[in-house]
């Protein structure tokens, strides 16, 4: 059980560094704005609805990514640390 808690511990105070977290935001936004002058020639107008769901999609997945980067915490949306280790929720 303490070696557990070694790996948890060391998965706590190991976050992902920040550069990373904006290079995947640029990244993600660049490939989006070019999406666009890709699908033109080959959809015309259809590429619109499709470009929305490829961005709602992609972008969607990077916010997940930025929240669960850091599961460890009293956020909303942290693992219920006290649940697991005590047997309530709360």
């Amino acid at each position: 059980m303490v070696d557990m808690m070694s790996c948890m511990e060391r998965v706590a105070n190991t976050p992902i560094p920040r550069s990373y977290s904006i290079h995947l935001k640029q990244t993600v936004t660049l490939y989006l704005f070019a999406l666009p002058f890709t699908l033109v020639q080959e959809l015309g107008w259809g590429m619109i609805p499709l470009v929305t769901v490829v961005a709602f999609t992609l972008m969607g997945i990077e916010g997940i990514a930025d929240e669960i980067e850091m599961p460890f915490g009293l956020d909303n949306f942290d693992l219920p640390l006290g649940a697991f280790a005590f047997g309530f929720w709360g």
